[in-house]
Order: structure tokens, then sequence, then C-alpha cells
């Protein structure tokens, strides 16, 4: 198991990395101008680094994606990436949940709050999740929903956040057999839970199933949604939201390969941890934490198996710097609990 200095070093070293790519003007060298995935996870992961240059570092990217992205009406301007014009990997408010979380924390409600109105248009009336798609309201994202809800509480936005809070406690209660598999994504039409992932076309890749090959569970859904109901948890003192998080991780915790996975799910572990004190929970999250350091570059980013190669991965500036953000603000997560 590493040390918390081996963490200590692995996130200095990620700070130094994303600095060190950073212009004058807040840009990222490598990055097209109009490419917003570049840089909406910076700001959270320059919060997570401990440099005490990253205050002025992610003020000047926030900058730079308020002139260059954040419309008038709060939404912010999408180019697909190339890599993603064959799969639907991520819905179009995506991004704008984990811009106002990164920009709530630096204190910059000059974005986050526009954004979160702007969000809080997708919002279901009657179900309380928040579409998938900004054109498409049939089907609610566990993501988006639960990455919105953070901004809403961070933003002020209390009684929407336990709306959207409240889905996923009915969300939790109506799964037909969560010990074998666990259905995140809600159609609104129906009503309920959508049981026919296969037959389905553009909708998230939130399969989540007990003995799923080859690490190919969506547990980023899982650990976005345990975040969330830990933060609503200590904004509202509702022990309904622990007891979903706590409910859900000791089901997804026995599924394959959970205690491999690093995307979201060490930050949700580490949350988990702090706020109901469960031993297995930071087990968890340590073991996570490790693989992130094991996938540490000599440069300082980090990198998952996505890539064949790091060369090949270098060629991709955008996935490289999206990459260690979040990785590297996850590994600072389960730091912060040690």
């Amino acid at each position: 198991m590493c040390t918390v200095e081996d963490y200590d070093e692995a996130i200095e070293k990620a700070g130094r990395f994303l600095r060190t790519r950073q212009n004058t003007d807040g840009s990222v060298k490598g990055i097209k101008p109009d490419t917003f995935w570049g840089y909406y996870t910076q700001p959270l992961a320059l919060r997570g680094t401990g440099s005490s240059e990253d205050w002025s570092r992610a003020n000047r990217c926030i900058d730079y994606i308020k002139k260059k992205f954040l419309n008038s009406d709060g939404s912010f301007k999408l180019v697909t990436e190339p890599r993603w014009k064959k799969k639907v990997v991520a819905g179009d408010l995506y991004a704008a949940t984990y811009m106002i979380h990164g920009a709530s924390l630096w204190e910059r409600f000059d974005v986050a709050g526009p954004s979160v109105k702007y969000v809080l248009r997708f919002q279901d009336k009657e179900s309380g999740g928040i579409f998938y798609r900004t054109k498409d309201p049939r089907f609610i994202d566990p993501s988006v929903t639960a990455n919105g809800g953070i901004g809403m509480i961070l933003t002020g936005y209390l009684k929407e956040a336990k709306r959207a809070g409240d889905f996923f406690v009915n969300l939790h209660n109506l799964q037909p057999d969560m010990d074998n598999r666990y259905l995140t994504i809600w159609d609104t039409k129906r009503k309920g839970l959508l049981t026919d992932y296969e037959n389905v076309k553009g909708i998230p890749d939130s399969i989540q199933i007990r003995e799923n090959p080859n690490n190919a569970n969506a547990y980023w859904d899982s650990g976005y949604i345990m975040v969330f109901m830990v933060y609503l948890y200590h904004a509202t003192g509702d022990k309904e939201y622990l007891r979903v998080a706590r409910e859900l991780f000791g089901v997804i915790s026995k599924y394959k390969d959970f205690e491999i996975h690093v995307w979201k799910t060490p930050w949700a572990c580490a949350r988990l941890y702090q706020a109901a004190g469960d031993q297995r929970c930071l087990e968890a999250a340590r073991t996570m934490a490790d693989r992130i350091v094991s996938m540490q570059q000599e440069d300082g980013s980090i990198w998952s198996e996505s890539k064949s190669s790091y060369s090949e991965l270098q060629s991709d500036v955008v996935t490289l710097v999206d990459m260690t953000c979040q990785l590297a603000y996850f590994l600072s997560e389960v730091r912060a609990v040690l």
C-alpha cells in the first residue's frame, strides 16, 4: 500500500504537469481553442493539487473558459470530440455540471451561477432528475443529475438539490435485483427504471452487472451518486441520503472489479468514509488511490488503459489533460481523509 508521502508526491507532480501546460492567457498547450473538453475539469483538479500557484492558475483557467466558452444563457460552447462521433459517451450537460462544481469551489459564481440556472431548466419536474440530452427529455442521466446536484448545493439551490437527491432515493428503492444488477437510467415516458439497455439507442453507458467482465461496469455512476448523497446528508442532516450511499456501496463493492476502478469511485469511498466512518470504504478508497499512483508517468500526467501506449496518449492532449485532472482530484480526495 502506498504511503501518505507517496500520495503527496503524486498529487504535487500532477499539479506541476498541469501548471507547465498552461499558457499565460489560461489556454493549454496542444489543445485547440474551441475544445471545452480540455478545460472543464481543470479548476477542480487545481483545487486538489496543493500548490500556492494554483489559485492564480485556476482563476486564469476559469477566466479563459468564461471568455471562450460561456454563452449568455449559461450554457457552454461544445464541439464534439472526433473520438466520440460513433458513440455517445456523455450528455451535453455533463461538462457544465463538472464546471459548476469546480468554479463554485473557487467562489467563481460569475460562471457557476448562470450555468446552474441553465442546467436547472432541464430538471424533470416529476422525477427531479436531470435529462441526459437537452433535446431529448426521455432519459435521466445519473452522472449529470448527481454532479448537477452537487453544483446546486454549492450555489445555494438546496431545494432543487433535494429533489435530485430524492430521485436517487426513489431509484435505489425501486431496484428489482440490486445484488446482481444496479439500474441507473430512468425512462421518463415509462416513469420507471430502464431495464432494456441493449435495444435502446442514445443512452449513457451505464450498465452495472455483478459479474460483468473486464472492468466493464460503469461504476462512475455509482460513485457520483454516493458523493452526491453524502453532500446532501451534510447539507440537510437527513440520514436517508446517507442510507442510500451506504447501501449502494455495500452492494456495488461486491461487484466484479469494483476495487480496481478509479473513475469517481475513490472520491466516493473517501467521502463516504468521512461521513460514516466505515473502514471498508477507506480500504477501498486506498486500493483505488494506489492504482492511480501506479498510473502516473514521469512527467506527472496520469492515464488509464484506454490508450494502448503513452506515446499514443500524448498525441491526444485533451484526453491526457482530462485524465490527469480527474484522477489527480480523486487522489487528493482520498489523501484528505488520511
